[in-house]
Protein backbone atom coordinates (compact mmCIF):
# COMPACT_ATOMS: atom_id res chain seq x y z
CA UNK A 1 0.00 0.00 0.00
CA UNK A 2 1.47 3.08 -0.88
CA UNK A 3 0.33 6.55 1.04
CA UNK A 4 -0.07 9.91 -0.75
CA UNK A 5 0.82 12.79 1.67
CA UNK A 6 0.15 15.23 -1.01
CA UNK A 7 -2.64 16.71 0.77
CA UNK A 8 -0.40 17.61 3.93
CA UNK A 9 1.33 20.39 2.02
CA UNK A 10 3.84 20.88 4.82
CA UNK A 11 4.70 16.98 5.46
CA UNK A 12 5.27 16.16 2.06
CA UNK A 13 7.59 19.07 1.65
CA UNK A 14 9.36 18.79 4.56
CA UNK A 15 10.17 14.81 3.65
CA UNK A 16 11.21 15.82 0.43
CA UNK A 17 13.34 18.62 1.62
CA UNK A 18 14.81 15.76 4.02
CA UNK A 19 15.20 13.70 1.10
CA UNK A 20 16.22 15.80 -1.34
CA UNK A 21 18.70 17.80 0.40
CA UNK A 22 21.45 16.04 0.86
CA UNK A 23 22.45 16.54 -2.78
CA UNK A 24 20.39 19.49 -3.96
CA UNK A 25 23.11 22.06 -3.79
CA UNK A 26 24.54 20.41 -6.83
CA UNK A 27 22.26 17.90 -8.38
CA UNK A 28 20.12 19.66 -10.81
CA UNK A 29 17.50 17.51 -11.27
CA UNK A 30 16.66 16.78 -7.46
CA UNK A 31 16.57 20.60 -6.50
CA UNK A 32 14.27 21.59 -9.50
CA UNK A 33 11.70 18.78 -8.51
CA UNK A 34 12.14 20.31 -5.12
CA UNK A 35 11.28 23.68 -6.56
CA UNK A 36 8.32 22.38 -8.43
CA UNK A 37 6.75 20.61 -5.19
CA UNK A 38 7.02 23.42 -3.13
CA UNK A 39 5.03 25.79 -5.66
CA UNK A 40 3.10 23.26 -6.85
CA UNK A 41 2.05 20.93 -4.22
CA UNK A 42 -1.23 19.27 -4.87
CA UNK A 43 -0.37 18.38 -8.32
CA UNK A 44 3.09 16.45 -7.95
CA UNK A 45 1.79 13.44 -5.45
CA UNK A 46 4.26 12.79 -3.08
CA UNK A 47 4.18 9.03 -2.63
CA UNK A 48 6.11 6.17 0.32
CA UNK A 49 5.37 2.88 1.43
CA UNK A 50 2.50 2.79 4.34
CA UNK A 51 4.88 1.26 6.66
CA UNK A 52 7.45 4.21 6.13
CA UNK A 53 7.01 6.72 8.90
CA UNK A 54 8.23 10.25 6.68
CA UNK A 55 8.75 11.90 10.21
CA UNK A 56 11.25 8.81 11.18
CA UNK A 57 14.23 10.10 8.91
CA UNK A 58 16.40 13.29 8.86
CA UNK A 59 18.48 12.23 6.17
CA UNK A 60 18.30 10.87 2.74
CA UNK A 61 20.95 8.03 3.01
CA UNK A 62 19.00 7.10 6.39
CA UNK A 63 16.08 5.79 4.91
CA UNK A 64 15.81 1.87 5.78
CA UNK A 65 15.35 -0.47 2.90
CA UNK A 66 12.36 -2.73 4.33
CA UNK A 67 10.19 -2.47 7.03
CA UNK A 68 11.26 -2.62 10.69
CA UNK A 69 11.52 -5.62 12.13
CA UNK A 70 11.07 -7.98 8.75
CA UNK A 71 13.35 -10.36 7.92
CA UNK A 72 16.59 -10.36 6.25
CA UNK A 73 15.71 -11.15 2.90
CA UNK A 74 17.70 -13.55 0.30
CA UNK A 75 18.01 -12.10 -2.72
CA UNK A 76 18.01 -15.20 -4.80
CA UNK A 77 14.99 -16.13 -2.88
CA UNK A 78 11.83 -15.40 -5.34
CA UNK A 79 9.07 -16.07 -2.56
CA UNK A 80 10.65 -13.45 -0.30
CA UNK A 81 7.82 -10.60 -0.26
CA UNK A 82 9.97 -7.54 -1.37
CA UNK A 83 8.94 -4.08 0.30
CA UNK A 84 9.11 -2.31 -2.88
CA UNK A 85 6.80 -4.34 -5.13
CA UNK A 86 3.44 -1.71 -4.40
CA UNK A 87 5.92 0.68 -6.61
CA UNK A 88 6.38 -1.78 -9.35
CA UNK A 89 3.17 -2.78 -9.35
CA UNK A 90 1.97 1.35 -8.95
CA UNK A 91 4.06 1.56 -12.06
CA UNK A 92 2.79 -0.95 -14.14
CA UNK A 93 -1.08 0.04 -13.66
CA UNK A 94 0.00 3.40 -14.32
CA UNK A 95 0.89 2.88 -17.34
CA UNK A 96 -1.84 0.45 -18.29
CA UNK A 97 -4.27 3.35 -17.83
CA UNK A 98 -1.73 6.10 -19.45
CA UNK A 99 -0.19 4.44 -22.13
CA UNK A 100 1.64 7.89 -23.06
CA UNK A 101 3.53 8.31 -19.59
CA UNK A 102 6.88 7.57 -19.26
CA UNK A 103 8.74 7.16 -15.74
CA UNK A 104 12.20 7.87 -14.90
CA UNK A 105 13.88 5.32 -12.64
CA UNK A 106 17.22 5.64 -10.99
CA UNK A 107 17.71 2.24 -10.08
CA UNK A 108 20.22 -0.41 -11.04
CA UNK A 109 18.62 -2.92 -9.58
CA UNK A 110 16.18 -3.13 -12.76
CA UNK A 111 18.26 -3.84 -15.19
CA UNK A 112 16.45 -5.02 -17.98
CA UNK A 113 18.31 -8.53 -17.82
CA UNK A 114 17.15 -8.55 -14.41
CA UNK A 115 13.76 -7.44 -15.06
CA UNK A 116 11.68 -9.82 -12.83
CA UNK A 117 13.24 -8.06 -10.21
CA UNK A 118 10.75 -4.94 -10.34
CA UNK A 119 7.72 -6.95 -10.72
CA UNK A 120 8.63 -10.19 -8.32
CA UNK A 121 4.86 -11.36 -7.83
CA UNK A 122 3.46 -11.25 -11.43
CA UNK A 123 3.78 -14.24 -12.71
CA UNK A 124 5.17 -15.17 -16.45
CA UNK A 125 1.87 -14.40 -18.07
CA UNK A 126 1.51 -11.26 -16.11
CA UNK A 127 4.64 -9.89 -16.83
CA UNK A 128 4.31 -10.69 -20.69
CA UNK A 129 1.20 -8.97 -20.45
CA UNK A 130 1.87 -5.60 -18.25
CA UNK A 131 5.41 -5.67 -17.22
CA UNK A 132 7.39 -5.50 -20.51
CA UNK A 133 4.81 -2.61 -22.01
CA UNK A 134 5.75 -0.82 -19.18
CA UNK A 135 9.15 -1.30 -18.63
CA UNK A 136 9.77 -0.64 -22.28
CA UNK A 137 8.85 3.46 -21.32
CA UNK A 138 11.18 3.53 -18.22
CA UNK A 139 14.31 5.66 -18.49
CA UNK A 140 17.14 4.93 -16.86
CA UNK A 141 18.43 7.99 -15.64
CA UNK A 142 22.70 8.37 -16.98
CA UNK A 143 22.21 6.90 -20.07
CA UNK A 144 23.71 9.81 -22.00
CA UNK A 145 23.63 8.15 -25.28
CA UNK A 146 20.36 6.62 -25.08
CA UNK A 147 17.94 9.81 -23.81
CA UNK A 148 18.32 12.41 -27.27
CA UNK A 149 16.16 15.42 -25.76
CA UNK A 150 12.82 16.38 -24.70
CA UNK A 151 11.03 17.98 -28.27
CA UNK A 152 7.99 19.13 -27.65
CA UNK A 153 6.98 16.89 -24.69
CA UNK A 154 7.84 13.65 -26.12
CA UNK A 155 11.15 11.93 -24.81
CA UNK A 156 13.24 10.45 -28.13
CA UNK A 157 15.26 7.05 -28.14
CA UNK A 158 15.51 3.79 -29.02
CA UNK A 159 13.81 2.05 -27.50
CA UNK A 160 15.05 -1.15 -28.68
CA UNK A 161 19.25 -0.36 -28.11
CA UNK A 162 17.87 1.24 -24.96
CA UNK A 163 16.29 -2.47 -23.64
CA UNK A 164 19.64 -3.96 -25.05
CA UNK A 165 22.12 -1.17 -23.14
CA UNK A 166 20.59 0.28 -20.61
CA UNK A 167 22.47 -0.24 -16.96
CA UNK A 168 22.98 2.14 -14.12
CA UNK A 169 26.46 4.64 -14.21
CA UNK A 170 25.24 6.01 -10.79
CA UNK A 171 23.31 9.18 -11.79
CA UNK A 172 25.12 9.74 -15.02
CA UNK A 173 24.74 13.01 -16.68
CA UNK A 174 22.38 14.54 -13.69
CA UNK A 175 24.97 14.33 -10.54
CA UNK A 176 27.45 17.22 -11.27
CA UNK A 177 29.65 15.76 -8.56
CA UNK A 178 28.86 11.51 -10.31
CA UNK A 179 29.93 13.55 -14.01
CA UNK A 180 33.68 12.65 -13.40
CA UNK A 181 33.09 8.91 -12.54
CA UNK A 182 31.17 8.61 -15.59
CA UNK A 183 32.31 6.90 -18.74
CA UNK A 184 31.31 10.14 -20.86
CA UNK A 185 32.12 13.12 -18.37
CA UNK A 186 29.21 14.66 -19.81
CA UNK A 187 25.83 16.37 -18.41
CA UNK A 188 22.24 14.86 -19.62
CA UNK A 189 20.88 17.60 -22.25
CA UNK A 190 19.11 20.64 -20.61
CA UNK A 191 15.89 20.24 -22.73
CA UNK A 192 15.15 16.34 -21.24
CA UNK A 193 15.70 17.90 -17.75
CA UNK A 194 13.69 21.16 -18.41
CA UNK A 195 10.35 18.26 -19.50
CA UNK A 196 10.92 16.41 -16.51
CA UNK A 197 10.31 18.73 -14.68
CA UNK A 198 7.90 20.48 -16.11
CA UNK A 199 5.42 17.12 -16.37
CA UNK A 200 6.52 15.64 -13.47
CA UNK A 201 3.51 13.61 -11.81
CA UNK A 202 4.73 12.20 -9.08
CA UNK A 203 7.32 11.61 -6.55
CA UNK A 204 8.12 8.13 -4.87
CA UNK A 205 10.44 8.18 -1.41
CA UNK A 206 12.42 7.32 -0.80
CA UNK A 207 13.84 9.07 -4.23
CA UNK A 208 17.08 8.71 -6.16
CA UNK A 209 18.27 5.91 -3.98
CA UNK A 210 17.89 1.87 -5.15
CA UNK A 211 13.78 2.35 -5.44
CA UNK A 212 12.81 5.69 -6.38
CA UNK A 213 10.39 6.25 -9.17
CA UNK A 214 9.43 9.71 -10.92
CA UNK A 215 6.09 9.37 -13.04
CA UNK A 216 5.44 12.07 -15.58
CA UNK A 217 3.34 12.36 -18.29
CA UNK A 218 4.05 14.44 -21.38
CA UNK A 219 1.56 17.52 -21.61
Amino acid sequence: MLTDITGNKSVAEQFLVRSLEICAHDHDLSSRILDVVRKRSGRVQVMFEAWFDPNSADRFDAFPAEPPGAPRRRNDDPHDDNPHDDMGRFVVEYHRHVPHALTMVEDWATHPTERVSLFPDLSAADRAKYSLPAEDRLLYVGQRDLLSCVVGGEVLLDDAEFLVRAKHQWQTGICTTCVALTPWHSIVDGAFVDGLVANVRHVFVPCFDTSGYLIWTPA
